[in-house]
């Protein structure tokens, strides 16, 4: 079993399925994400784990019909927080950044519910066991958007004279939200969360704050970018609990394949195997699977992959952990930091 982890999850059969749902969000043009995503899901051993489940965007009758013969459970939202015209993105999925907040209430009957963004997916179970587990802890189960790749938490323009311009994104964000003067200072040098992997239990108090910090931010700042605030202000503004796991649980690059070329790794030593896959800053990547990037591998040979699930379903799928940096990388419990 990856990590070993002994929360209530591991080792149960029976009842899982019910126990743990595992959900993401789609709409017509982004379809064949959906299938890949789950389809990782079964690849790494989880299928009889979870309920597959899905909050629709925008798909069509045949898509949905497809799904559920599957049994995949959809729920399309009803406008929980109104959203104004000002506000909508032209990508339906965008509207997904107040769904979130809301999943418990679309999927009752579980006790777990993982979140996984439709341009996600998963090279190995090793991520999905930590979320759970974190979880099953009362906490809030999530990547932080600052990581060792980054040189600055909180990066800053020079205007001149000496001064400064704050370019944080949690501080711009919080700022266009309205958030009120303490708010935004209190968010200015915090980092991000990020909302497009996270788990919560059922009866997280995450939940409700969440929807606070949602309706708030939908007062004025642009819809989708308020996940990310909200999940953040329950966590920074609220002070509850967050199990910050690594990089590899929701990797958005720089990209490296291993020696081999046949799986992807994070970019510096000791080049730990990635788990979850997250290609959502590559929007033509998401409609067309044939687009690719330039990567090198560990020996810094150049090869030009795609970050798609479907193009990597062939390879030899880890059920084991990575490596054993994975296993010393495991996260104990969070405590925020002032």
């Amino acid at each position: 079993m990856p990590f070993g982890v002994k929360g209530k999850f591991m080792g149960q059969t029976a009842g899982t399925k019910q126990r743990v749902a595992f959900i993401t969000n789609g709409e017509n043009r982004v379809f064949p994400l959906i299938t890949e995503l789950f389809q990782s899901v079964k690849q790494v051993g989880f299928a009889d784990r979870v309920t597959f489940c899905v909050v629709d965007h925008g798909l069509t009758s045949i898509q949905s019909e497809a799904l559920k013969a599957q049994g995949v459970s959809i729920h399309t939202p009803s406008p929980d927080a109104p959203i104004k015209s000002h506000q909508r993105s032209g990508f339906p999925l965008e509207q997904g950044a107040v769904s979130k907040a809301f999943l418990r209430n679309y999927f009752p009957g579980h006790e777990i519910y993982a979140f996984f963004d439709c341009r996600t997916w998963l090279q190995s179970s090793a991520a999905l066991e930590l979320f759970i587990e974190g979880a099953e802890r009362g906490a809030l189960s999530i990547v932080s958007t600052v990581s060792r790749f980054r040189a600055r938490t909180a990066p800053m323009e020079w205007i001149g004279a000496g001064l400064v311009r704050l370019r944080s994104p949690l501080y711009r964000t919080a700022k266009r939200a309205r958030l009120g003067r303490e708010n935004i200072r209190q968010l200015s040098n915090r980092p991000l969360l990020n909302a497009d992997v996270f788990a919560l239990s059922k009866d997280a108090p995450h939940w409700d704050s969440i929807q606070h910090w949602v309706r708030e931010s939908l007062k004025h700042a642009p819809v989708h970018e308020i996940d990310d605030l909200a999940v953040s202000a329950c966590v920074h503004l609220d002070g509850l609990r967050v199990e910050r796991l690594p990089e590899w649980c929701n990797y958005q690059g720089p990209w490296r394949l291993d020696n081999s070329a046949t799986e992807l790794v994070e970019y510096n030593l000791p080049h730990t195997s990635i788990s979850v896959v997250n290609f959502r800053s590559y929007p033509d990547m998401a409609v067309d699977a044939s687009v690719t990037l330039p990567m090198l591998d560990t020996e810094d040979h150049v090869h030009h992959k795609s970050l798609r699930a479907v193009n990597w379903s062939d390879r030899v799928i880890r059920k084991e952990p990575a490596s054993e940096a994975s296993q010393r990388e495991k996260t104990q419990p969070s405590k925020l930091v002032s």
